[in-house]
């Protein structure tokens, strides 16, 4: 059943489908292609000092410095969105799984075929390694007029603060996979967490200057919504058990300010208890005198 759909079997049969049929990338020369990876590469390096000041969380954010980053085109991207799916989703029931009939591949694919093409960078929690899509940064610096270089080394950053989130709480890739068991009772406890996450990412990146990235301001207008939002609207889309997703993304978007105004990135991953419940995502300061910040 599509309500089902973020539990439906072979994520990663779909990833590979689809970069069976995807291009790896715009056109480009073996030259140019090599020019990009080392761009993204040299931007991977630079973040990684950027890490600490911005999320205070210095342990964890030296962890993420520590681990690989894979440079990857579309087809790569794919299939590692597919296959990071299904490591969730099978992360407490490691039984063999037979292969799933191509009708139940359809929604996963779906899905994949949307934000492939659109997604810049990813971190896997369950390899803790950074993810970043060359031909896909290349192509939406373009189309925006944003300096690469810039771009890059945003894309990097944003990737590298998501590490240093799950680095700080290793119990939140157990716990995204409980939510997903739980799908689609548990929709909407994902669907907060995962947006309150990527908010405070934002939000901790609202503290860059020109002095930092040059041209921050220009990205800032410019940068399409990130990816967790094109999933769940994705998701949402095919009928899956997602709320508005825009009505959600501003209330995460007021909360992760608060939590990031007040220094509570580790607060908030102290334990899954030091989440939001439902009725704190739209009142911050609830959530603040429960938490004692």
């Amino acid at each position: 059943m599509v309500r089902e759909l973020l539990r439906a079997p072979g994520w990663a049969d779909a990833g590979r489908l689809v970069a069976r049929v995807t291009m790896a990338g715009p056109p480009v020369s073996a030259t140019g292609a090599a020019v990009s990876v080392a761009r993204l590469r040299r931007a991977s390096h630079w973040s990684d000092a950027m890490l600490a000041p911005l999320s205070g969380l210095e342990e964890a954010s030296a962890r993420v410095a520590e681990r690989p980053t894979v440079v990857v085109d579309r087809r790569g991207a794919l299939l590692a969105c597919g296959r990071l799916v299904d490591e969730l989703r099978d992360r407490r029931a490691r039984t063999a799984r037979p292969r799933p009939a191509l009708l139940s591949l359809a929604g996963p694919v779906c899905v994949l075929h949307a934000v492939g093409p659109r997604l810049h960078s990813l971190w896997d929690p369950v390899g803790r390694r950074r993810f970043l899509v060359a031909p896909n940064v290349v192509a939406t610096a373009d189309r925006a007029s944003m300096d690469q270089i810039d771009f890059s080394r945003w894309v990097a950053l944003r990737a590298g603060l998501w590490g240093v989130l799950h680095e700080q709480a290793p119990w939140l890739a157990p716990h995204l996979s409980h939510l997903i068991a739980r799908w689609p009772s548990g929709a909407g406890d994902l669907t907060r967490l995962a947006l309150v996450l990527d908010q405070v990412v934002t939000c901790e990146m609202d503290a860059l200057t020109p002095q930092d990235i040059s041209s921050v301001r220009w990205i800032r207008r410019t940068a399409q919504e990130s990816m967790v939002g094109e999933g769940l609207s994705s998701l949402r889309r095919l009928g899956a058990a997602v709320g508005d997703v825009g009505e959600a993304r501003a209330s995460a978007h007021d909360l992760a300010r608060v939590i990031v105004g007040a220094g509570g990135q580790a607060t908030l991953l102290r334990s899954a208890d030091h989440l939001p419940t439902a009725e704190e995502f739209d009142r911050p300061a609830a959530w603040l005198d429960r938490v004692g910040l």
